[in-house]
């Protein structure tokens, strides 16, 4: 993992030429969630899964609500 500079981190590019982003765990708490209590902050950081940052550019191809259920 490499750091992009800044509160947010990323992974290299997989396969697919798609980067992975994250909050890097040192700023989690003041980026995140600075109204719990670090402790809280702490495992919220350790626990994120990072988002494909293809996702900021994909289009939706259909409106989910049309098709879930919303009572699940």
């Amino acid at each position: 993992m490499r750091r992009s500079g800044g509160r947010l981190a990323y992974v290299p590019p997989s396969s697919k030429g798609s980067s992975y982003l994250y909050v890097a765990p040192d700023n989690f708490h003041a980026v995140f969630a600075a109204d719990l209590p670090r402790t809280t902050t702490s495992v919220m950081a350790a626990a994120q899964r990072p988002i494909a940052s293809s996702a900021f550019g994909d289009k939706a191809t259909s409106a989910a609500w049309r098709t879930i259920p919303s009572w699940h």
